[in-house]
């Protein structure tokens, strides 16, 4: 019954090691665009895991444009965030600063909220910097040179184009919730990565580690009425994979790709490291539901849904992440 069921249930867990020590991983723009978001610490280790995968990894020539495409617009979303939080912080220095009326700080403490001001404008220069000097995208380059899959010929990108066409008047993911959110040439991006995933594992003739921080419906089974919960991959994606390629394949987000590694001694990976990219999807996750229709939310299986929920929610606390290291992460993430 697993076999003819099998997109539906986690694998084994001996399964999902094998997996681990043979299958080759593929990294989505989504998870490496969002390195530019993390600390400094966090940025360097996850580049420094991804350098490590290296030889395993056989990455599918989509998702490589679209991070190179979308390099410089992902910095610079970091330096607004930065500038917009220098100019609320100014706008309450300007209010306490002076002598005439409540509300007062010392002149120790009005130092002390300088520093922060100027700690903020540093870092700002330092991330608007890698637009043109980028220490990281060099690092990935290199990791990545002979990694990745051929660039399609124009007429093979029509026939995707074509492909994903189709497939998204019927709702068949991945990609289709793209549709009328960008323009078309990247609305079809996330399907012609999937379809150059498919090839290299019947290439390669392996299962795919995908790690992907994009969270929507057309690549996560979502639960609840708000759709926060994800119970594992698109059971139709899995199903898809398997039968075009005979192969299984594994999606994690970066989270969840970390807390793996770690369980399956793939790499040593920092607890800090872990909750410093938890914190930030998690704040990913709930600007994205906030955009969302409220007639597709209502689309996710309710709390009664038939489907098995074999996974915590991705939101963990911070006392579970940091309890006893022998508590391996969850690994339905990558079923």
């Amino acid at each position: 019954m697993r076999t003819a069921f099998h997109q539906y249930f986690q694998p084994a867990e001996t399964f999902i090691e094998q997996a681990w020590k043979d299958g080759f991983i593929a990294y989505d723009a989504s998870a490496l665009l969002n390195i530019y978001g993390y600390s400094t610490e966090t940025r360097d280790g996850l580049v420094a895991l991804i350098e490590k995968s290296a030889p395993r990894v056989h990455q599918p020539y989509q998702f490589g444009l679209e991070y190179a495409r979308q390099r410089s617009s992902a910095i610079l979303k970091q330096v607004g965030n930065y500038q917009s939080a220098r100019r609320s912080l100014e706008d309450v220095r300007q209010k306490i600063q002076g002598r005439n009326n409540h509300p007062f700080l010392s002149e120790a403490s009005l130092t002390k909220y300088r520093e922060i001001l100027d700690e903020f404008s540093a870092q700002e220069r330092e991330l608007e910097r890698l637009v043109g000097a980028d220490p990281y995208a060099e690092r990935l380059l290199k990791a990545f040179e002979s990694r990745i899959g051929p660039k399609p010929s124009p007429e093979r990108l029509m026939e995707l184009h074509a492909q994903a066409q189709q497939r998204y008047d019927s709702k068949i993911p991945p990609g289709y919730e793209d549709q009328g959110e960008k323009p078309e040439r990247d609305a079809y991006g996330d399907y012609i990565g999937w379809r150059q995933l498919m090839e290299i594992a019947m290439d390669v003739k392996s299962h795919a580690l995908l790690v992907i921080d994009d969270v929507k419906a057309d690549w996560w089974q979502r639960h609840g009425k708000d759709g926060r919960r994800i119970i594992g991959p698109e059971p139709r994606l899995r199903e898809e994979f398997f039968a075009e390629t005979g192969q299984h394949v594994f999606l994690y987000t970066s989270e969840y790709f970390l807390r793996t590694a770690k369980a399956q001694n793939f790499a040593e990976i920092r607890t800090e490291m872990i909750l410093d990219v938890a914190e930030s999807l998690e704040v990913q996750r709930g600007a994205q539901l906030a955009t969302e229709p409220k007639r597709e939310r209502s689309s996710f299986a309710s709390e009664k849904s038939e489907v098995p929920a074999i996974t915590e929610e991705l939101s963990l606390t911070k006392g579970l992440a940091a309890s006893d290291e022998k508590k391996s992460a969850p690994l339905t993430k990558g079923a």
